[in-house]
C-alpha cells in the first residue's frame, strides 16, 4: 500500500500526532488503527468491551 503521514488523528478524545498511514483505498472494507496509534496503551479484551489503559 502507498504510505503517507497524518498531522493528527483523534479517537474519542485520544490524539496521536505525526502518524504514518498506509492507504489501502478500496482494497479494504474498513479502516484500521494499529501500533502507531495504540502503542502507548495496554489493551484488555472483555466479552462486551475492549478497554484501553495508558501505560
Amino acid at each position: 500500500f502507498p504510505v503517507g503521514m497524518m498531522d493528527s488523528i483523534s479517537v474519542n478524545g485520544v490524539v496521536a500526532k505525526n502518524v504514518p498511514v498506509a492507504i489501502a483505498g478500496s482494497q479494504l472494507d474498513v479502516g484500521l488503527l494499529g501500533h502507531e496509534f495504540f502503542g502507548d496503551y495496554d489493551l484488555t479484551i472483555r466479552q462486551d468491551a475492549i478497554e484501553f489503559e495508558i501505560r
